[in-house]
């Protein structure tokens, strides 16, 4: 099973309540991923999401914290993926939107 693609996880859960599968990305195969590797899970779920007829798939960044700190990676690379997300969307190059959520609230950022 050799191939140039990142390996990811992703978990799909039909809530009843709620109106669209929810999927969580990744809980168990990369155990500390860098930035690269996260920008290629997240792709990842996008293009599952595509591949089970989700046209505009909506994403979360969750870290522990809402605000960016420099001594935690996971909010730091939550930042980079947000300017990474930003970068497609001034090029209208990706349909999907990604919230992420490292700041007050969540910041729609595509």
């Amino acid at each position: 099973m050799r191939t140039d693609l990142r390996m990811s996880h992703v978990f799909i859960r039909d809530v009843p309540t709620y109106p669209r599968p929810l999927f969580l990305s990744d809980a168990a195969i990369n155990i500390a991923p860098d930035l690269a590797a996260k920008k290629d899970i997240v792709q990842n779920a996008i293009d599952c999401a595509h591949a089970l007829g989700v046209l505009e798939p909506r994403g979360a960044i969750l870290a522990a914290v809402e605000t960016v700190h420099p001594n935690m990676p996971a909010t730091v690379d939550a930042a980079a993926l947000a300017e990474i997300v930003a970068l497609f969307q001034d090029q209208d190059e990706t349909p999907q939107r990604l919230f992420v959520v490292y700041t007050t609230g969540s910041k729609q950022v595509a």
